[in-house]
């Protein structure tokens, strides 16, 4: 379940980080999620992003509702603030997530908060609290489709950064440009994520990648996914988004 909010929640923010944040912006789109291997749909979402000016400070703000395909599935709901500064960088600004199960029981909540002036995140997942310091470069999961799209194309063949993840954790990640492809009739840059594994990284050759393809033509709208749905041994997915 993490992976996939994590994939269908960047998506919306690669499409919107191509306005400017003066505009009043709302877009949403439609995200599927597909085995590879079978191509039988795993999950669908609708997610909601739009700009928003409160207190003279700019933010992009999204939500998202979700559901397993399967009968009976998991459903969730999600929120998220992202900070936008006056050179246009984005940073994560608060997260909130709710999970159900098929009863509509909830059976996981999880929050965070990016305290800039403090220097800490601070996480909470079902009433359990933890901090991180906080870091230049970092990113959490819901914003870090502005990092995708704001890839230096052209000037340089990576990025690196730190990705805090909903367990939660924080991995060093590097975002690296693999060339150009053709998706449908769409020109495509694509781009892989790295996870920096420390000692295990002996043996990140055997660990199925983490591919993202946007377009070639700014600003670099999302067009696919691939990569494991959430840790190892769970399906390999294609992601795929249809604006509304």
């Amino acid at each position: 379940m993490m992976l996939k909010i994590f994939s269908s929640l960047l998506l919306i923010l690669i499409a919107l980080a191509g306005a400017s944040p003066a505009q009043s912006l709302k877009e949403s789109i439609t995200l599927v999620s597909r085995e590879k291997a079978t191509g039988n749909k795993r999950w669908e979402s609708k997610v909601v992003g739009q700009y928003l000016i409160y207190q003279g400070k700019t933010y992009i703000y999204f939500i998202e509702e979700g559901k397993d395909s399967k009968e009976g599935g998991h459903s969730w709901r999600s929120s998220a603030y992202s900070y936008v500064n006056n050179s246009n960088e984005v940073s994560p600004y608060s997260v909130d997530v709710v999970i159900k199960n098929e009863k509509g029981e909830v059976t996981d909540r999880i929050s965070k908060f990016y305290d800039i002036n403090e220097g800490r995140v601070i996480c909470q997942v079902n009433r359990k609290d933890k901090e991180f310091p906080y870091q230049q470069n970092m990113f959490d999961k819901q914003n870090m489709g502005i990092i995708l799209m704001n890839f230096p194309f052209g000037s340089k063949k990576e990025m690196s950064g730190h990705l805090v993840t909903h367990d939660p954790a924080i991995y060093a990640v590097k975002i690296v440009y693999r060339g150009q492809e053709t998706i449908g009739n769409t020109p495509c840059y694509k781009l892989e994520m790295i996870f920096d594994m420390g000692i295990l990284n002996l043996f990140y050759a055997f660990v199925p990648k983490f591919y993202f393809w946007c377009e070639v033509a700014p600003p670099h709208r999302f067009v696919r996914y691939e990569g494991l749905e959430s840790g190892l041994g769970t399906p390999y997915v294609v992601i795929e988004g249809k604006r509304d």
